[in-house]
């Protein structure tokens, strides 16, 4: 009996031990799966403190805003270094009270032209003592002025035929209808086409996709967002503003060249109706280099500025100078418009009309073509019409309905002309693996 008593006595022992060991290993346990809890609570309290970093980073870049004419950019004066305490100290533990901060910096990559932004978000005790901290790097694309380079129409773009071709972009924020030849060239495509409503490519209706088809020389998209279009008539009133004369000052006897200024000239025009009626080489004749007229967003033109107070009607070549016309702008003959002397690589011929713009030669035509309105014969609704068969190189903006008929050859060059102010937007995020070390002075 002594002898089973002594083995129940060391089984309950045993069992006793084991219990303690158990509820030990419990405790130890439960311990440490709530300080794993606490950390992920602080690491995750320090990222939302980094991110908030962000939001602050972004709202400044954001909020950066252009004059016309300025051409300073946020990152010509962007170097900013903040510390910020996120709210008010706050409880979440047994520990007291817990404080969140961030740290933000920004500055800017002269290669790259991109903002950058480093947000560091850390937790802090009452003892000031970080328990956590996590880090963000992020990259803007800086607000600033971007220039329009493609073809743009308020209204539709219907360019028909199969020989056509398009380097470049091309949006309508109405319809746009085109015949691109099919290719089994392989590489980047040449064109992007674009529109608000509905694009048909090769007589195919395009779907909404987010990549849209690119199965021939360009992509194509439909239910793109709208964009916005300049306008003539503020390139008109900016030239006559920066020469002091608004409304000018206009000959009425039709007869002779009318000086406005020695940069800005009056084409001899009807009394009745204001149209004018010239020969390409009377323009080539008064070609200047050190005008003083700017335009509506600033930039100066070197060119002498030909104005019309109607229709203004154009015979043969011509390059090197900016026309502006209340009204229609017709091109007439076999003639080229601009110049290849540069070798195709600069516009430098403007043409600015509150009507429409017609282009009959069939030369190679290097400009900017803006319309406000419609052509006052022909299709109703028709800004821009090529009826000619040259290649168009530079930007073509109409409000009305961009038309081509036998196809169009029509490759995009920037004119640095026409700009349009672009808010800043978010380029990439990326949370980075050490947060570094407390401080600005570690940024």
């Amino acid at each position: 009996m002594k002898s089973q008593s002594g083995v129940a006595l060391l089984v309950s022992l045993v069992v006793l031990v084991v219990a303690i060991l158990l509820g030990l290993s419990s405790f130890q346990s439960s311990l440490l799966e709530e300080r794993m809890a606490g950390n992920h609570r602080l690491s995750v309290s320090a990222l939302q403190s980094a991110e908030a970093g962000v939001d602050k980073m972004l709202d400044t870049v954001l909020s950066y805003t252009y004059t016309v004419g300025d051409e300073d950019t946020l990152c010509d004066g962007v170097d900013v270094a903040s510390e910020f305490t996120l709210t008010n100290p706050y409880d979440f533990s047994d520990d007291g009270e817990l404080r969140r901060e961030y740290l933000i910096k920004l500055s800017c990559d002269t290669a790259s032209n991109k903002v950058v932004g480093l947000s560091r978000g850390y937790v802090l005790n009452k003892e000031d003592v970080e328990l956590s901290a996590r880090k963000i790097r992020v990259l803007f694309d800086p607000p600033g002025w971007t220039t329009v380079t493609g073809m743009i129409s308020d209204s539709n773009i219907t360019i028909n035929g199969k020989k056509t071709s398009i380097v470049g972009v091309v949006h309508a924020n109405g319809d746009l209808d085109i015949q691109v030849p099919d290719s089994d060239e392989e590489g980047d495509p040449l064109g992007y086409l674009t529109a608000t409503g509905t694009v048909t490519l090769n007589k195919t209706v395009v779907d909404p996709a987010v990549d849209g088809v690119c199965d021939t020389l360009v992509c194509a998209s439909s239910n793109a967002p709208r964009v916005d279009v300049p306008k003539a008539a503020d390139q008109i009133a900016a030239a006559f503003s920066s020469i002091g004369e608004s409304p000018p000052v206009l000959p009425t006897d039709g007869s002779g060249y009318g000086l406005s200024s020695d940069d800005l000239v009056v084409f001899p025009h009807d009394p009745a109706d204001g149209s004018c009626t010239v020969d390409g080489s009377e323009i080539d004749e008064s070609y200047q280099t050190d005008s003083l007229i700017v335009n509506d967003s600033g930039m100066q033109y070197k060119q002498t500025v030909f104005y019309c107070p109607g229709k203004l009607t154009i015979e043969g070549d011509f390059n090197g100078a900016v026309l502006m016309a209340d009204g229609d702008i017709i091109h007439n003959g076999s003639s080229e418009l601009g110049t290849t002397a540069t070798g195709g690589q600069e516009v430098d011929t403007f043409m600015y009309a509150t009507g429409g713009i017609k282009l009959n030669g069939e030369n190679d035509s290097y400009g900017e073509f803006v319309s406000d309105g419609y052509l006052s014969t022909g299709t109703p609704g028709v800004g821009f019409f090529q009826a000619g068969t040259s290649t168009v190189y530079g930007t073509i903006i109409s409000t009305g309905d961009i038309t081509a008929n036998g196809g169009m050859d029509f490759e995009a060059m920037e004119t640095g002309m026409i700009r349009y102010l672009s808010s800043g937007r978010l380029d990439s995020w990326d949370e980075l693996e050490d947060p570094g070390l407390p401080g600005i002075a570690n940024m």
